[in-house]
């Protein structure tokens, strides 16, 4: 179900109609609006090279349509309570509100690496709400985070590291 929402999300964002969409795909004029239709509706699930297209089509990283549904309170809580048991994450209060505890690695690259990457979306977050940068911008940088982003990111991490271990 995730992916038909996500599929609905941009189609909507980018102000299409279904059979716009559709079209963009590569459908005929007859099934167009159905098919995108069933996706929508998650009646059909697209493949991966229909997940390409969606990708380019929406200028987004093919990756923002893999997310797991949390859309429903089982769906989420599954979500969390996979986060929980390969991440760390901890559930806790803070002044009487719900708050997630991140835990990540706790020495070496890992650590180095997890750490810069949720200081990275802290930064984002921080200059999107200080009027840094706009909300395109941030929506940019969040649908076109993926795994050359995050290598490109590892490859910096292990090179600071092999500085400071040169350094001792």
């Amino acid at each position: 179900m995730a992916v038909s929402r996500r599929i609905s999300y941009f189609r909507q964002k980018h102000n299409l109609t279904q059979k716009q969409l559709g079209l963009l795909l590569g459908f005929s004029e007859s099934t167009a609006e159905v098919r995108v239709n069933q996706y929508e509706h998650g009646n059909r699930r697209p493949k991966e090279a229909m997940l390409e297209k969606l990708g380019e089509i929406f200028g987004v990283d093919p990756a923002v349509f893999r997310i797991p549904d949390i859309h429903n309170r089982a769906g989420l809580m599954q979500t969390f309570f996979a986060l929980e048991d390969y991440a760390g994450w901890k559930l806790t209060k803070v002044d009487g509100r719900f708050a997630v505890v991140i835990g990540t690695a706790t020495a070496g690259p890992q650590k180095t690496f997890d750490d810069y990457v949720l200081q990275e979306w802290l930064d984002m977050q921080t200059a999107l709400e200080q009027g840094e940068i706009t909300r395109k911008e941030y929506d940019e940088w969040r649908y076109h985070y993926n795994d050359a982003s995050l290598e490109k990111h590892l490859m910096a991490t292990y090179k600071q590291l092999e500085e400071l271990q040169e350094e001792e």
